[in-house]
């Protein structure tokens, strides 16, 4: 079972902050937990207009990349690095 580390409430402060800081920054970037140890990446998502999945390569098994991948079925996936 993934827990939720940030707590209830997170994606309707940092989409607000995203709105706010917008104007000012070319790009925003967000950095989060581990996707499949809890829920936050996977609801910060929703705040991003893109999401870039980071794995270290010849470690991270190829069947969690693509749990990882199906976990963001809702969000647009840049690549994986």
């Amino acid at each position: 079972m993934r827990r939720q580390l940030f707590g209830v409430g997170i994606n309707h402060r940092i989409e607000e902050l995203v709105v706010n800081l917008a104007p000012h920054f070319d790009w925003i970037v967000i950095d989060s937990p581990p996707v499949l140890a809890v829920t936050d990446a996977v609801e910060l998502a929703h705040a991003a207009d893109a999401v870039l999945l980071v794995a270290r390569g010849a470690t991270t098994p190829y069947a969690v990349a693509q749990r990882t991948q199906a976990a963001f079925s809702n969000a647009r996936i840049l690549g994986l690095c």
